[in-house]
């Protein structure tokens, strides 16, 4: 399987559309480790070599597929992803009730419908979800701002896997877990709801390890991290251009090339411990797909002045949410849904971040309590194509939300990584994402680099829902999960 086959036009489901309307930190002392991290994958282990896996996520793969030269502490794994049933194709012309009264169709609604119900308790990744958001979005001075937090939320999973005493301590209570035992609960939960790839949607998490095989890592949690979170691992010389140059290769296959000028300033450490790397790649079609002949070019006005950009249009009955500075709607995509809130005059997107009723509204058709101020009405929708990435720093952030003694190397315990002799504290935890929408669907990728160094009233009925102006949105899996948060301050 190629690069390129990744980010692949996914299969056209219906064709139909609705009506159309008229967008105590230290410097680095003598070693580093580099752990950029996202969400869960394909694994495979190899300590004391470079291991090159030469498949995506989604193939089968057993240990005769990973290439690795013969060395004293080599070891490998690989994995079998679940199996996902595939969605039947709607064929021009085809009956209605041939299609939907289909046998292909019944398994695959079952599928579905179970795999939706294994993601029903995820309380953790959602009050994650709410306590982060307004942290690590905020300050961003105008600029636009992409953030996942199912991503973060593993990256900070696979550290406290690595930590111990109340440096682990503080990691749990942010992730809202008691114990490591239902922190990997959570996490394969998380894994299962959000791994997709049955032709309507696509969305596929990798993790993997990068060892330096002169250091003496801690086997059993490097075991843990392999069982639990689903990595690759890869071994070989930290720093040197042919272990970066593979490094860069396995991120932007698992990223779909679309966060490659940030992947290029990812470097491995020549005194470096190790690098966890994972991945979300999320692509999906909207259920009801924008009509390209309705496009118009309109004005978006951007906190630094107005801007001309490509607006899709459309209009359908939809639920319509008020809150006391807000008004908002969703989307459906063939994987999940899109939230859009639109702030009054005088509100920031980055305001709404702080605001509880935005996380009711997102919560409310997930079985977590009834939003009341709502209501169905015709929505006219005019929305903006948008392409939008941001890169952040979140350990201001974290330390404001309590996570402090990771770093701080006179606090930080990672003694089940490597032996304490070595002083390893974090030195950047850092976010890239990036989300791009269109006529078709959405299209997103993430990642998170942890550094481990050593040393209101209700609305018409009819309502015109233009978003010309900054604005939040929010993307759900099919389960709720909440895979990317973002503002829009200009397209």
């Amino acid at each position: 399987m190629r690069k390129h086959q990744l980010s692949e036009t996914l299969t056209d489901v219906s064709e139909e559309y609705i009506e159309k309307s008229a967008p105590g930190k230290k410097p680095a002392r003598v070693r580093f480790t580099r752990i950029a991290a996202a969400v869960a994958a394909v694994l495979a282990v190899a300590v004391g070599t470079v291991t090159v896996l030469k498949f995506l996520p989604g193939d089968n793969l057993s240990t005769a597929d990973v290439e690795t030269s013969v060395g004293e502490a080599t070891f490998e794994m690989a994995p079998t992803y679940p199996e996902t049933v595939q969605a039947p194709t709607y064929a021009d012309g085809m009956d209605y009730d041939d299609y939907y009264g289909s046998a292909e169709y019944n398994e695959w609604s079952e599928y579905k419908y179970e795999k939706n119900m294994q993601s029903l308790d995820l309380a953790g990744l959602n009050s994650f979800f709410a306590a982060t958001a307004p942290v690590f979005m905020a300050d961003n001075g105008g600029e636009n701002r992409v953030y996942s937090p199912v991503n973060v939320y593993i990256a900070l999973a696979m550290l406290a896997e690595t930590a111990d005493g109340d440096t682990r301590a503080q990691l749990l209570d942010i992730l809202g877990a008691d114990t490591i035992g239902q922190l990997r609960k959570n996490a394969n939960a998380i894994w299962l709801a959000n791994y997709e790839d049955d032709g309507v949607t696509k969305s596929v998490m990798a993790s993997s390890l990068w060892l330096n095989d002169k250091l003496p890592i801690k086997k059993d949690t490097v075991d843990s991290l392999v069982e639990n979170y689903y990595s690759w691992v890869f071994s070989g010389k930290m720093g040197s251009a042919e272990f970066d140059a593979k490094l860069h290769d396995w991120l932007n296959v698992q990223t779909g090339d679309l966060l490659s000028d940030m992947v290029d300033d990812i470097k491995t450490d020549p005194d470096g411990i190790m690098d966890i790397i994972t991945t979300l790649y999320f692509k999906a079609k909207w259920t009801d797909r924008f009509d390209e002949s309705v496009t118009r070019s309109g004005v978006f006005h951007s906190p630094d002045g107005d801007a001309d950009c490509d607006f899709m249009h459309t209009s359908l009955m939809q639920s319509y949410y008020r809150g006391d500075n807000f008004g908002a709607t969703s989307l459906s995509l063939d994987g999940g849904e899109v939230w859009l809130f639109l702030p009054d005059e005088g509100t920031s997107p980055e305001q709404l971040l702080s605001d509880p009723a935005v996380y009711g509204v997102i919560g409310s058709i997930y079985g977590e309590g009834e939003y009341e101020n709502v209501k169905s009405c015709l929505i006219h929708l005019s929305m903006p194509k948008f392409d939008v990435s941001s890169n952040v720093d979140l350990v201001e952030g974290l330390e404001e939300l309590g996570v402090t003694d990771c770093f701080d190397y006179t606090k930080a315990d990672f003694s089940p990584l490597i032996d304490p002799e070595y002083d390893p504290y974090v030195s950047k935890v850092e976010h890239g994402a990036r989300v791009t929408v269109d006529e078709e669907g959405l299209t997103g990728a993430a990642y998170t680099v942890v550094d481990l160094a050593c040393g209101a009233s209700m609305p018409e009925d009819e309502i015109d829902f233009v978003l010309d102006r900054p604005f939040l949105f929010a993307v759900t899996s099919t389960g709720g999960t909440p895979v990317f948060v973002g503002v829009v301050n200009r397209p």
